[in-house]
């Protein structure tokens, strides 16, 4: 089954995989067992049990844990990742075929430039023309907007009285650190437009435009926010590669400070 078709509500997602690295390798009844001690055989309590069973199935299939003969624990890439959130991420960032759509809504929403979204209508008529290979419902996208919230992705907001947006694509300043404490050392000035190619290449889209001449304007806020708490600092530094354009100002280097994070 494709991704998109599990039935997750998010945080089940990351307590599986917290519970898997701290207790593996643990089987699958005994996952089962943890989150929902009811009767297996009860049908009117075994349809709680689903959204378990699609939380460890989406794990398997976004490559976070494998299946051993003692139970399942998680890859060894996983386990080096920064946060779970990182590494789920970064599962999904990998995914072919229709899983690739996964992470292929931020695609685009991010070349579309939007941070503000109806998940309902909108992003369903965006989806259908930019991604028309999947059969999008109202339930995949469902599916999809609890995981990206759980990661800290998206967030959901009220609608204000003169438009119908529901959720917001911004980037939780947790995450964003990080992703980049799982990229580079801290401390070091980096070059800034390596940084954004790493990120979206290997986490998620930063970009909203496919020559990469324009970062989004969600990444670009969580940017700007960062260095204000700073936990970040951009520089323009000489002889240090092409410059970034960040809310109308040029920079080409980035340093992680030790206590932002």
């Amino acid at each position: 089954m494709s991704l998109l078709g599990r039935n997750v509500t998010g945080d089940d997602i990351l307590a599986l995989w917290n519970h898997i690295a701290r207790n593996g390798p643990v089987e699958r009844e005994t996952l089962l067992k943890r989150y929902y001690p009811g009767d297996a055989e009860d049908p009117d309590q075994s349809d709680f049990r689903k959204t378990l069973e699609d939380a460890i199935n989406f794990l398997e299939e976004a490559d976070q844990v494998v299946q051993k003969q003692d139970g399942y624990t998680l890859k060894a890439e996983c386990i080096d990742a920064t946060s779970s959130r990182v590494a789920i991420l970064k599962g999904l960032r990998a995914q072919t075929d229709e899983d690739e759509a996964y992470i292929g809504v931020l695609d685009v929403l991010t070349e579309e430039d939007k941070r503000y979204f109806d998940i309902k209508n909108e992003l369903d008529d965006l989806l259908s023309k930019e991604l028309g290979s999947v059969n999008w419902t109202e339930n995949k996208i469902s599916y999809w907007t609890r995981t990206m919230s759980m990661l800290g992705v998206i967030a959901p907001i009220n609608s204000d009285a003169d438009e119908n947006y529901t959720h917001l694509l911004s980037l939780s300043q947790d995450l964003l650190l990080d992703l980049l404490r799982d990229s580079f050392s801290p401390n070091d000035p980096v070059k800034l437009q390596s940084v954004m190619n790493e990120l979206d290449e290997t986490y998620l889209p930063v970009y909203a435009t496919t020559n990469r001449d324009m970062v989004a304007s969600y990444f670009e806020t969580a940017l700007s926010q960062a260095e204000s708490n700073d936990s970040i600092e951009l520089r323009q530094a000489s002889d240090f590669g092409g410059a970034v354009d960040i809310r109308g100002s040029g920079y080409n280097s980035l340093t992680l400070r030790v206590g932002g994070y």
